[in-house]
């Protein structure tokens, strides 16, 4: 028999039988699952971490607004000077662009012969002067500079006080002005069809406009991942954080990113992270939390199942324990049981702690 006839404690015989052989298993098998769950949450919140750090490292790049116009104006003097490109789509392409971008742009644009096209280009412009620096600039692409220097101090005159001929180059933008009004100038190469110059307003939006530009096409493309510019000197016109899913404080944000010593801050089922740009300027990316539902699901039906198993074990124990069932059971029997679970106990710790310590490796 599996028990002794004897009838002292009965209920407490029958409780530390339950605990010892049924109790510590189904513990353990919680205990691990639990691990398991974790290392899941763990697995989904630095996924959740890495994608943001990608997010931000990626728009740290583009901080400087002078490369990012840099590398507009290029593909705009390219396309503009394609075989393929009309007057009508030229001048659509260069509204688009000064739309996106108001009070910045100067455009002249010149064609094959160095005349100035009126339809392309702003206001008036020196139409001598420009015709010499188109012949000037393909002379010096082919070699020959004097004429470029000869009549250096008439162009640069028109292309801006600070211009220097030594550190002139093509397709480069250069700054040539203190002042906040043709700040910028840029020179593209000079082509069969033509060339063009572009002055630049340094306006006062000037730090902001690279990455107002860049978070702006990010966000039309991302749906899961959003990104939001910070003025520090313009907090009352800042748009709400997600207005359409949820309203969220946005002094509240700023300040537990502010004081949190961590780069993340988890506040309404979101991860934010903050990247100063500037003592005035930073930008914030933000995500919805990933959870896992299946965890949840599974981890309520495992503690149902061993909940279950528990109560029906001991209530078999208990049958068993005042003699309404009898169990007989062979001595070589009973050993091996009770071998396979006082050896089994001890290996299963020493195989989660062995896991465990694997793990933090």
């Amino acid at each position: 028999m599996l028990f002794s006839p004897s009838k002292e404690y009965p209920r407490l015989r029958w409780a530390a039988f339950c605990l010892v052989f049924y109790g510590i298993p189904i513990f353990l098998s919680c205990w691990t699952f639990r691990q398991i769950s974790e290392e899941k949450e763990i697995f989904l919140r630095n996924h959740i971490e890495n994608r943001l750090e990608k997010v931000s490292s990626m728009l740290s790049g583009w901080t400087d607004t002078g490369n990012l116009m840099n590398k507009l104006l290029n593909a705009v003097s390219n396309r503009i000077f394609s075989e393929s490109m009309s007057l009508k789509r030229s001048k659509k392409l260069l509204s688009s662009l000064e739309k996106k971008f108001p009070k910045i742009f100067e455009f002249t644009i010149l064609d094959g012969e160095g005349n100035v096209n009126p339809d392309l280009s702003g206001g008036n412009r020196p139409q001598i002067v420009l015709k010499k620096f188109f012949q000037a600039w393909k002379a010096h692409n082919e070699g020959d500079s004097s004429l470029f220097r000869k009549n250096w101090s008439v162009f640069y005159s028109f292309l801006g006080p600070l211009a220097e001929l030594e550190r002139f180059r093509p397709d480069i933008l250069r700054e040539v002005s203190y002042s906040s009004n043709r700040t910028f100038v840029f020179c593209s190469s000079p082509q069969k069809n033509g060339m063009a110059i572009v002055h630049l307003n340094q306006i006062s939006e000037w730090d902001s406009v690279s990455l107002s530009y860049i978070i702006s096409k990010f966000n039309q493309k991302s749906k899961k991942i959003k990104a939001f510019l910070i003025d520090m000197e313009r907090l009352e016109q800042l748009p709400p954080f997600f207005s359409g899913e949820a309203i969220f404080d946005q002094k509240e944000i700023l300040d537990k990113l502010e004081l949190s010593p961590s780069k993340f801050v988890y506040l309404g089922n979101y991860v934010w992270e903050q990247v100063l740009v500037s003592p005035t300027l930073r930008f914030i990316v933000a995500i919805k939390q990933v959870t896992d539902p299946q965890i949840q699901r599974k981890r309520l039906k495992l503690v149902l199942a061993l909940t279950g198993l528990f109560g029906i074990l001991s209530l078999l124990s208990w049958f068993v324990m005042i003699e309404k069932w009898r169990v007989f059971l062979s001595i070589r029997l009973k050993l091996i049981f009770l071998f396979l679970y006082t050896v089994g106990l001890p290996l299963s710790v020493m195989s989660m702690n062995a896991r465990n310590y694997l793990t933090e490796r």
